[in-house]
């Protein structure tokens, strides 16, 4: 009965075998063909200088931007902590104590 199986598994999944490595080679070196012809051509393939300057001038856009936000929002955080300061007295207290026990718990002393 073991003979049976053992020989079934021999003559069956043995050359399977063979064949599914054979057939992984293949697909390996077919892949790494193909990875080395498309490094080859988006390497032949170079960006042109108006586009390269289109990408740098969107690029300096949006920092602009960013900064100009980033900007507007820390002059009018303050402008309100001024005005916030003058029309009570007790949010520059508040607001004094505050940092000074941020700056005692950062380990500054």
């Amino acid at each position: 009965m073991f003979l049976i199986i053992a020989g079934l598994w021999v003559w069956v999944f043995v050359p399977t075998w063979f064949k599914r490595s054979q057939e992984k080679q293949l697909e390996k070196t077919s892949s790494i063909a193909t990875r080395t012809e498309i490094k080859n051509v988006k390497a032949a393939s170079t960006k042109s200088s108006i586009s390269k300057l289109a990408e740098r001038n969107y690029r300096l856009t949006m920092t602009q931007r960013f900064f100009t936000g980033l900007a507007f929002f820390a002059f009018a955080a303050t402008i309100s902590s001024i005005f916030m300061a003058v029309s009570q007295i007790f949010y520059l207290i508040f607001s004094a104590v505050f940092f000074r026990n941020i700056y005692q718990f950062s380990g500054n002393s």
